[in-house]
């Protein structure tokens, strides 16, 4: 799910922001045996017109010159170990000072084929951990695939100022001049 969030992120970043996702993706389609077919049909052409839409992206110069703006929050996606900096997959571990964890695998339901949580836990979960739906919230993992799910998740449950870090960690990490903390 966290590519096809991806893709739906990149399409509302091209102006299409009628993209949406299957909840649980193929995965769960399958899983609950609906119907389906190897063959594929005759798809016609459409035009699609290309426009920007800078809303949906927030770039690492813009989180380091707000890094001490109460009106941004942090969401890391990645796991616990890539926060603590305990795993690193870029020069440096840890996360981006400020940043709150909530893994991108905590919103998916492991018990119905991982469709996304019920909205009203959701909620619950991401208000117990500070998050503000008047705040603009900024969304990275490493490569911006599991924060995308993250930033499809917070669009769904109403969040309206929300942004995806497409550069994510492999971008911060790898910059000398951007703080990074450990637990």
């Amino acid at each position: 799910m966290k590519q096809a969030a991806r893709l739906v992120w990149t399409l509302h970043c091209a102006g299409h922001d009628k993209a949406s996702l299957l909840n649980g993706g193929l995965h769960t389609w399958l899983n609950e045996g609906f119907p389906h077919t190897p063959e594929t049909g005759t798809i016609e052409p459409a035009r699609f017109e290309y426009h920007e839409n800078p809303a949906p992206v927030i770039s690492g110069d813009e989180i380091l010159e707000r890094i001490d703006d109460s009106r941004l929050q942090l969401l890391d996606a990645r796991s616990l170990a890539e926060y603590n900096g305990e795993q690193r997959f870029s020069m440096r571990a840890g996360h981006i000072p400020g940043a709150i964890h909530y893994e991108w695998t905590r919103a998916l339901d492991m018990q119905r084929n991982l469709r996304l949580r019920d909205q009203q836990t959701l909620q619950h979960e991401l208000s117990g951990l500070g998050f503000d739906r008047e705040k603009e919230i900024a969304c990275y993992c490493q490569t911006h695939h599991r924060s995308s799910l993250s930033w499809v998740v917070l669009k769904h449950l109403g969040f309206t100022h929300v942004k995806g870090y497409p550069g994510s960690w492999s971008d911060w990490g790898n910059r000398t001049n951007y703080p990074a903390e450990t637990v």
